[in-house]
This record gives C-alpha cells, structure tokens and sequence, in this order.
C-alpha cells in the first residue's frame, strides 16, 4: 500500500515511510544504515523511492490539469509542460531548478520565462514543491 501511495503521489504518512524502510532492508538491498544514508541523500526516503519507481504518468498529468483547464497555452507552452510531466513520471519528483537545466533548456535556453512567462513559472513551481512535498511524511 505505501509503495502505491508513492507510485499515485498520495501524501506519505511517518507509517508509509517505516513501511517503505522495512521493505528495502528486507529485500536486501542494503542495510538499515545505508537505506537512511540513500534516504538522506534524497531529502526523504519517499523520494527516494519515487526516484527508483517513479509516478504513474497520468498523476503527473492531473497535477497540471487545472492549471492547463480553461488556459490560452500555445502548443510550443503546452509541449513544455509535457515535458515536464515527462520528468516527473520518471524522476518522481523535480526541483524548481531543474527548469534552468537540459532537457528543459533545450526548448527555452533562457528559461522557463522565456516560454511560459514569469506568472505562470511561479504557477508550475507551485505545483512542483506540492508535488514533491507529498512524498514526505506529513
């Protein structure tokens, strides 16, 4: 259940996160310690774990839908937020600088300004630090 809470980006509880533990150290994929290292490493085990397994496509997809909903957005704005659904499926989660880094660069070389305009970046960006913020224990 908690590895699907992961997967559907649904908020982790501290439960989800001694399960998911459990899960990793019982499989053998290291120890406890290193587990709480790779945890460390990743600001949080759940996204740590979104890092390996990702989230369900059409999750990253609704996390836009309502900014998308009822939005003038140019095909050129539309692949970029695509893009970043891409991303996130993926990666399981994104920092607002990974904007400013390739592959995102190589659509807008200056930005995600550049593309979107600087409202709606503050309005993606929003939407990225919720996104992740659920792989952490609440």
């Amino acid at each position: 259940m908690a590895l699907q809470r992961v997967r559907f980006n649904r908020q982790l509880t501290a439960q989800d996160i001694q399960v998911l533990e459990e899960m990793l150290v019982d499989s053998g994929v290291g120890t406890r310690e290193d587990v709480e290292a790779a945890a460390q490493e990743a600001d949080g085990l759940g996204l740590f774990i979104r890092r390996i397994v990702g989230v369900e496509r059409e999750v990253a997809r609704e996390a836009f839908a309502q900014f998308i909903q009822g939005a003038n957005f140019s095909a050129e704005q539309l692949r970029f937020i695509e893009l970043i659904v891409d991303y996130l499926s993926v990666n399981g989660a994104m920092k607002a600088a990974s904007l400013y880094q390739s592959p995102f660069t190589d659509y807008a070389p200056n930005g995600p300004d550049e593309v979107l305009g600087e409202d709606r970046v503050d309005t993606v960006v929003t939407i990225l630090e919720d996104f992740r913020d659920r792989a952490l224990a609440a």
